[in-house]
């Protein structure tokens, strides 16, 4: 009778919880995607006015006063962005409302005005702030507070899969993204259910899943592993190059020039400069159509270095966005170009180097794998992603785009043998 009742009091815990984070994971969800698909059509008018109207690039330093300006009456200066939402998941901190509101106008104003930018960090922190207001305001009283930071990584996930159309990848990143080697067990279900309630409900609205079809097919030999080897290798030091970009972009504004306001200025006013010496807005805005432009063999060898440049002078003056997207188009387009080189088509080579120079820069593994089979649709060639993607993290070293981003195990094992003296 004792192990009956045992068994049915475990039963009913187990019930419990799972109907607990099913309601929760639901709500987050519905509201993530939802959230994710106004967004998205935000930024798609965003982007469709300042091309019709081309004259908005000179009013981006303009936009960057009007940031700073709802930032400091928000009480958001400095602002770490992205970090600070990792750290709040780290330490079962709540986010305040507020960010949520203020990436969705910001980040709308940064694409207006032809800011490299992209729009998925700012998912992060929208969904970072939805969650932390139902699982630390509404939740407290059901929810044990070490399990509180579960709602913060619902509604990033719901947030970004609502947005980007790919649940699987959302989940992944955010499970990996904390902490580097730990993947929170319990956080597994309540985001599985999040992602994929917002992006139904995020289709339902009117928004749109990313997808990027690869038209060359090449047989999967060893050959070609080899050469995913050499190109991870270079997407490896690409996503160093990113990385130290943008820290070393925001170390420099925030050296030389210590007034937000000028700060923002100085950069929209390099952004309209490189426009010129490039000729056109081929670099502006997030990059999804550098994307498509490297599949097809459009990229030249430098046009990665263009968008690295771009993104790092608009992000390090505090315009917002995010990097992920213009993480994806500096790996499309190094791939794209050097592919080539080694005898792979473009469009293979674009993918590859999209989810490597991202696995990279964010050290998130089975995130980037799951890129390439959700958006890329790369199932054929699982095994040269996972080679290009593992070689270029290994490349990549401690590099990340996100400072707050914790490493449990050591990268390296340079540790003395048991019993060998130093």
């Amino acid at each position: 009778m004792k192990v009956v009742n045992k068994f049915c009091g475990g039963a009913v815990e187990i019930l419990h919880e799972a109907i607990k984070w099913l309601l929760l994971g639901g709500v987050i969800g519905l509201v993530g995607g939802v959230i994710g698909a106004l967004f998205h059509h935000e930024i798609s008018l965003a982007s469709a006015l300042r091309t019709a109207h081309p004259w908005l690039l000179y009013t981006l330093p303009l936009l960057g006063c009007v940031i700073v300006a709802l930032y400091q009456w928000g009480n958001m200066l400095p602002d770490r962005g992205t970090n600070r939402i990792l750290d709040s998941v780290m330490n079962n901190e709540p986010i305040p409302k507020r960010i949520c509101g203020l990436m969705f106008v910001c980040t709308a104003l940064t694409q207006l005005g032809g800011g490299s930018a992209g729009r998925e960090g700012a998912a992060l922190q929208i969904g970072g702030s939805v969650g932390s207001f139902f699982s630390h305001r509404l939740g407290k009283r059901w929810l044990p507070r070490r399990s509180q930071r579960i709602g913060i990584m619902c509604g990033m996930t719901a947030v970004f899969s609502g947005l980007f159309g790919t649940p699987l990848t959302a989940v992944f990143f955010v499970l990996e993204v904390c902490e580097i080697g730990a993947m929170p067990q319990l956080a597994v279900i309540p985001c599985m259910i999040a992602a994929f309630v917002a992006s139904y409900a995020s289709l339902l609205v009117g928004g749109s899943a990313t997808r990027i079809t690869m038209v060359a097919m090449e047989p999967l030999t060893a050959l070609l592993m080899l050469k995913a080897v050499v190109l991870g290798i270079g997407c490896g030091l690409v996503a160093m190059l990113f990385c130290e970009a943008n820290h070393g972009a925001g170390k420099v504004y925030a050296k030389y020039i210590k007034n937000p306001y000028i700060r923002v200025v100085t950069g929209g006013c390099a952004v309209i400069l490189l426009t010129w010496l490039v000729g056109a807005t081929t670099y502006n805005g997030a990059g999804m159509e550098l994307v498509s432009l490297a599949e097809h063999g459009g990229a030249s060898w430098y046009s990665f270095l263009l968008k690295i440049l771009f993104t790092a002078v608009t992000l390090g003056a505090g315009f917002k966005g995010g990097e992920i997207v213009p993480c994806f188009a500096v790996g499309a387009l190094f791939g794209g170009a050097f592919a080539p080189l080694l005898g792979v088509e473009p469009a293979l080579g674009a993918a590859v180097g999209m989810a490597a120079v991202f696995c990279g820069s964010t050290n998130c593994l089975v995130a980037s794998l799951v890129l390439g089979l959700e958006v890329c649709g790369g199932s054929a060639y699982l095994p040269v992603f996972a080679a290009a993607c593992a070689v270029s993290q290994f490349v990549s070293g401690p590099c990340s785009l996100y400072a707050s981003q914790k490493r449990v195990h050591p990268r390296l094992d340079l540790a003395k043998p048991e019993g060998e003296q130093a």
